[in-house]
């Protein structure tokens, strides 16, 4: 009825309870909607649009929050808004907006704009962004989805298939659906023309979906295959924990015992390496960020730890609340350093970091507080038997807390 569909309008922007809410997982009340609506249908009434958009707007708000906090979304809930859109789109009510009394119509919250936003943000597979970059494109994505249809042939110079049974995932479909009867064609050239023209379009939003468009005919893009593996390994993350764990590693620094994660590792390639963390995990995981893995051993005759510095480049947390990380070596030789003078000042404390050099190459690359960086800046580091002053070229990575930094040596 009317008032068990308000009451869930105004409650899905949050899966947390409050008073008086009914205690309903969201698929529960996505079926709550869906039920009004089948029941139309049954009756051989078309469904409200109101009771579409509502069904859209909460599927689309559960897949987007699943996004931001890196849960793999049930399949599911990709199937009901495909389905939605599908119907509103044959009803020809998909690009129609809520006219519902006392509700001021909102273009964003179209069955159309709902559906779009939410394909092309799986497209951008959220487990490898930040959750701030991906809320970002969520929102210009729901503004900008004029012009975008689905084609039973390819049409213009992109399109991208969509499995409209709904059993591949959106990324899945964009990269191995075959010609089909279940195959339509999404024609994505009106959304990255928008996106080209807007001067205040979201960072990273274009070169992802390009890189999406050079590589969705190749399911498997690693520069390196994966091979399976079952290791057990401690997980240690944190820049000023790693450094220290470094430093008492080295024999500079009084034992240092960090909290750490216990983890498994699944599979590893030259390049990177795949873990699943075991047990509670407290420590904050942010995409760009680095990591220590060192492998777990029963060994007891004291050898050095085996292990490698990484960056995590793509977090899982499936429906069990296990954790899953993706993370990419960083080769070379690491330097646990401390920043000292004028940089250490406006540091304002946070003066651990670590030094990169690869032999390959010979150059170096800084990992430290994203503050410390000022282009072409000189930064002074000290450590053991280190003692380096550097030029800042260029940020090229990292977290809001981190970046990783390119730098030259210009004395030691």
């Amino acid at each position: 009825d009317e008032a068990t569909l308000r009451d869930l309008q105004e409650t899905r922007a949050f899966h947390l309870p409050r008073p008086g809410d009914p205690d309903w997982p969201e698929d529960e009340r996505v079926a709550a909607v869906l039920r009004t609506a089948n029941e139309q249908l049954v009756n051989g009434k078309p469904p409200q649009l109101t009771t579409l958009v509502r069904a859209a707007v909460l599927l689309n708000d559960a897949t987007n929050l699943a996004s931001v906090h890196y849960y793999r979304p049930p399949q599911p809930n990709w199937q009901l808004l495909l389905n939605v859109y599908l119907l509103a789109n044959q009803l020809g009510l998909d690009q129609e907006e809520n006219t519902e009394k006392g509700v001021r119509p909102d273009p964003t919250e179209t069955i159309h704009a709902l559906f779009y936003a939410a394909l092309f943000t799986a497209y951008c597979d959220p487990h490898h962004h930040r959750p701030s970059d991906l809320a970002a494109w969520h929102r210009w994505l729901r503004h900008n989805t004029d012009g975008l249809v689905l084609e039973v042939l390819p049409q213009g110079s992109v399109s991208i298939p969509v499995d409209v049974s709904g059993k591949l995932a959106p990324l899945t479909a964009a990269r191995k659906a075959k010609p089909g009867p279940d195959t339509r064609y999404l024609v994505a050239d009106p959304l990255l023309a928008a996106l080209r023209a807007d001067e205040e379009a979201p960072p990273g939003l274009l070169a992802t979906l390009t890189d999406l468009m050079r590589g969705r005919r190749s399911p498997e893009q690693r520069r390196d295959p994966r091979q399976p593996r079952n290791h057990r390994y401690r997980l240690l993350f944190g820049l000023h924990n790693i450094a220290q764990r470094l430093l008492a590693m080295s024999g500079d620094a009084d034992a240092y015992q960090p909290t750490t994660c216990a983890g498994r590792q699944i599979n590893q390639s030259k390049t990177g390496s795949a873990f699943k963390l075991v047990g509670q995990v407290s420590a904050g995981l942010v995409i760009g960020e680095p990591v220590l893995a060192e492998a777990e051993s029963d060994d007891a005759g004291g050898n050095a730890p085996v292990g490698f510095l990484a960056r995590i480049q793509r977090l899982v947390i499936d429906p069990a609340g296990t954790v899953e990380l993706g993370v990419e070596k960083l080769p070379g030789r690491i330097m646990a350093v401390t920043i000292t003078g004028a940089g250490a000042e406006r540091l304002r404390g946070d003066t651990s970091a670590l030094l990169l050099h690869r032999a390959d190459t010979n150059g170096y690359q800084l990992i430290a507080a994203r503050r410390a960086f000022r282009e072409k800046d000189l930064l002074s580091v000290e450590g053991p038997n280190v003692r380096h002053n550097l030029r800042l070229l260029e940020m090229v990575g990292g977290s809001r807390r981190l970046a990783f930094i390119d730098v030259e040596v210009v004395s030691h």
